[in-house]
Parts: structure tokens; C-alpha cells; sequence
């Protein structure tokens, strides 16, 4: 399977897209800032809603998660990110 990274922004991308039980985040232009961490699913269900404080690259634990269509969302205090990911199984 290709594992592609997943553009959010100039300087923040989601990889590897699709992705199995952790997705990762770069995201150096939201260092040290405080994000609101949204995950819909396919049908716009909110599934996760976090505050995190972003360092240089941000880990996610995505086990409890089913497989499918997934839209992640980061919003700061100047832009929301977002972005279409899949989860598949291993």
C-alpha cells in the first residue's frame, strides 16, 4: 500500500495517509501554540475534540477508531487546518 502525506498547510502535513493505529502531525508553523484537535467521521460526527499544545510534531492514538473516511481539523487562533484522511486495518 502507498502511504502518502497529507498537505494541511504550507508548513503542517498528516501522514502516513491512510493510516493504521497512530497518525502523525508536523506542524512547525503551530509550535507552542494552544489548538482545538476536532475528528469528524464520513457522516460529519464529531469524534474527537481536544486542546493540545502543539510542539514541532503532534501524535495521535487512533485505535479506537473504525476504518474509514476521516476529517481532522486543527483550528488556532488565526486559521482552521484541515484535512481527509482514511484509517484502514492492518
Amino acid at each position: 500500500m502507498i502511504s502518502l502525506k497529507t498537505s494541511i498547510h504550507k508548513n503542517i502535513t498528516c501522514f502516513p495517509n491512510p493510516f493504521n493505529d497512530e497518525l502523525k502531525i508536523n506542524c512547525s508553523d503551530l509550535k507552542n501554540e494552544i489548538v482545538n484537535l476536532r475528528i469528524y467521521n464520513s457522516i460529519g460526527e464529531l469524534i474527537k475534540n481536544k486542546n493540545i499544545k502543539v510542539g514541532k510534531q503532534l501524535s495521535i492514538n487512533t485505535t479506537s477508531l473504525n476504518s474509514g473516511v476521516y476529517f481532522i481539523e486543527l483550528i488556532s487562533d488565526k486559521e482552521i487546518y484541515s484535512a481527509k484522511l482514511i484509517k484502514v486495518d492492518k
